[in-house]
């Protein structure tokens, strides 16, 4: 759940999207359109990372993320099932 309280933050949630969006960038390219301190987006990073949400990698001196999509197949089928809109016709014993 921890990762709920991490989404709904800015940082967070635009950590991830640019992620989604843009593809594998550094820290170091999050950090510059994040208007924030380095150690902050690499904790948000972090808990999307203890999720299995992202993925990182280091190269040089560069730590370079990139998102798991297959991570998200468990939260949107839950979601299909919790949002599923209820059945028109209920089925009844008498078959009519």
């Amino acid at each position: 759940m921890r990762f709920f309280g991490l989404w709904l933050t800015r940082l967070g949630g635009r950590s991830f999207e640019r992620l989604a969006r843009d593809g594998e960038l550094t820290v170091h390219a999050l950090t510059d359109r994040a208007g924030v301190s380095q150690p902050m987006v690499s904790r948000h990073l972090g808990v999307l990372k203890g999720s299995g949400l992202v993925r990182e990698r280091r190269e040089g001196g560069e730590t370079h993320c990139s998102i798991v999509p297959q991570a998200l197949a468990p939260l949107i089928d839950w979601m299909r099932t919790a949002f599923a809109p209820p059945a028109l016709y209920a089925p009844t014993s008498a078959g009519l």
